[in-house]
C-alpha cells in the first residue's frame, strides 16, 4: 500500500515471520528520530514532561539492559543528570508488569531527573492526579497531546528536514485516528439544522469510531459493514454478505442502519434502524416484526414517498442524552460507543434470525 505518508506506508506493512502490524515499532522509532533531530521540539516535549533540564538529553531506542535482558523499553532520554523511561502504545496492551519493572529501571538509575511516560493512543483510564510506582512519577501522555504539542512548537529552522519529519509523524497519527477533532458543542447542536453540518467532522469522527469498535466485534466473513457516504447522514450499514439476504441489502431494499441525525423538532438524534422498501411489506414475517417490537423498536412506515415508499422499525435517542456534559471528544465518542455498539450487534443478531425467515 503507497500512501502519501513514507511512515504509514512502512507502517502498512506486515511482519511477514509473524502476520503482525509493526506500525507501533514504526512509530516509536520515527518519534525518537524527530526528538533527536529537532532540538526544538526535544525541548518543548521536555518541558511538557514538567522538567527545566540543563542540558538536552540523547534519545535511544529500545535500550537493551544486560542485568534485565526482560527490560526493553521503547524509549529512553539520558544523560548524567536525567533518566526518562517512555513506553509507548497504539492498541496492544502492556505486558505483564511492565510499567513496574520500567519504574524499577528508573528508580535505580539515581539521577536527579527522572520518570516514567506511558504514551498512548487514549486518555480513558487514565490517573486524573499525580500517579506513582515504588515512588517513581509516571507521567501518561496521548498521542493527540503529541500532535498539538508538534504543531504549536516553532520550527528547528537549523534542521532542514525538520518540517518534513513533524509532518510524516502527524499524518501517521492522524491515519491511526490518535488525534481527536473539537468537541461536539451540545448547545449548537440543539439548533440542529443550523449547526448539524459545522459539526459534520467531529459527528463523522464518533460514527468512525463506532464503525471501528463494531468491525472488531462482528465476524467480517458474515457481514459487511461500512459507513455512510459524504452526502449522507454520518452512520453506518450493516449487512449480510451471504444468505438469502445477500443480494437484497447489497441493492439497498432492505438495510440495517445506525447514526445521527437532525430531526424536525430542532433534536439531533441517534438512531438504530432496519427498514425495507413497501414491495417486501408481505414478506417479512409477523413473527420478526413481532420480536422488534419486543426489543423496544418503534414501527414507521412512509407510504407516499413518490420514488420509493418504505417502511421499518428504529430505536431513537436524543444525542445529547447519550453524550451528556462531557466537553472531552474522547469521552463523547466513549458514551456514544457504548449506546450504539450494543444495539449495532443486536441488530446483525435480528438480520440472522430474518435471513432464516427470508
Amino acid at each position: 500500500m503507497l500512501n502519501r505518508s513514507l511512515l504509514v506506508t512502512l507502517g502498512s506493512l506486515r511482519r511477514l515471520d509473524k502476520k503482525l502490524f509493526v506500525a507501533e515499532n514504526f512509530l516509536t522509532a520515527a518519534f525518537a528520530f524527530l526528538l533527536k533531530s529537532d532540538r526544538a521540539f526535544l525541548k518543548a516535549y521536555i518541558k511538557r514532561l514538567g522538567f527545566r533540564l540543563p542540558k538536552l538529553p540523547e534519545v535511544q531506542v529500545q535500550k537493551n539492559y544486560i542485568e534485565s535482558p526482560q527490560n526493553i523499553p521503547d524509549m529512553v532520554l539520558s544523560d548524567h543528570h536525567t533518566y526518562i523511561v517512555q513506553e509507548n502504545k497504539i492498541d496492544s496492551p502492556l505486558g505483564r508488569d511492565q510499567l513496574r519493572r520500567y519504574a524499577l529501571l528508573v528508580k535505580t538509575s539515581g539521577k536527579k531527573y527522572k520518570c516514567l511516560v506511558y504514551l498512548r493512543r487514549r486518555h480513558s483510564n487514565y490517573w486524573k492526579s499525580k500517579h506513582y510506582i515504588d515512588g517513581v512519577r509516571i507521567v501518561p501522555l496521548t498521542w493527540d497531546s503529541v500532535a498539538t504539542l508538534i504543531k504549536v512548537t516553532a520550527a528547528d529552522l537549523s534542521h532542514g528536514k525538520s518540517k518534513w519529519l513533524r509532518q510524516e509523524v502527524c499524518d501517521f497519527l492522524e491515519f491511526y485516528a490518535m488525534t481527536y477533532p473539537s468537541p461536539l458543542d451540545l448547545v449548537k447542536l440543539s439548533q440542529a439544522w443550523k449547526d448539524f453540518e459545522s459539526q459534520d467532522v467531529a459527528l463523522r469522527r464518533v460514527i468512525e469510531d463506532v464503525h471501528q469498535a463494531l468491525k472488531n466485534s462482528l465476524n467480517e466473513k458474515l457481514y459487511r459493514v461500512r459507513t455512510s457516504r459524504p452526502a449522507e447522514y454520518p452512520g453506518i450499514y450493516i449487512c449480510k454478505n451471504h444468505g438469502r439476504l445477500g443480494q437484497t441489502m447489497k441493492s439497498q431494499d432492505l438495510w440495517a442502519w445506525c447514526g445521527i441525525y437532525p430531526w424536525e423538532d430542532g433534536k439531533v438524534y441517534a438512531g438504530i434502524d432496519i427498514g425495507w422498501g413497501h414491495r417486501y411489506e408481505q414478506k417479512v414475517p409477523t413473527s420478526f416484526r413481532n420480536l422488534l417490537e419486543r426489543r423496544r423498536f418503534e414501527h414507521y412506515s412512509v407510504p407516499d414517498d413518490p420514488s420509493f415508499p418504505y417502511e421499518g422499525y428504529s430505536i431513537d435517542k436524543t444525542l445529547k442524552s447519550i453524550i451528556g456534559q462531557s466537553k472531552i471528544f474522547e469521552e463523547q465518542s466513549a458514551k456514544a460507543i457504548g449506546w450504539f455498539l450494543p444495539k449495532a450487534k443486536e441488530v446483525a443478531m435480528l438480520l440472522d434470525h430474518l435471513d432464516r425467515k427470508w
